[in-house]
């Protein structure tokens, strides 16, 4: 980015009531990266379109968080989390063993 455009959106989030904002600038800005080239590896693509389209998508993502955090908070909360989590990695345990088996 730019140091033009870097020093007013620093200046900016300083700004917020947050005072935690340019926290969460850096760590979201070094988790897009990451997703980006993550998807690259896997996709075998280049970085740039995988870091505009994780970007995109979790952009699109936050924003239907934010309208819905107290339902998204209801289905974290439904049921004991413990086991939800184990009937979760049973699951997906499953699903990988029949995959992997059905490969052979």
């Amino acid at each position: 980015m730019s140091s033009a455009l870097l020093y007013p959106v620093v200046l900016q989030l300083q700004t917020l009531p947050d005072s935690q904002s340019l926290n969460i600038w850096t760590t979201n800005d070094n988790a897009l990266y990451t997703a980006g080239l993550g998807l690259a590896n896997i996709f075998h693509q280049k970085k740039k379109p995988m870091v505009l389209i994780s970007g995109i998508i979790g952009t699109i993502l936050s924003v239907w968080l934010y309208y819905n955090f107290c339902n998204w908070l209801n289905v974290l909360n439904w049921g004991i989390s413990s086991i939800n989590g184990m009937v979760v990695a049973v699951v997906c345990y499953l699903i990988g063993y029949f995959v992997k088996k059905n490969q052979r």
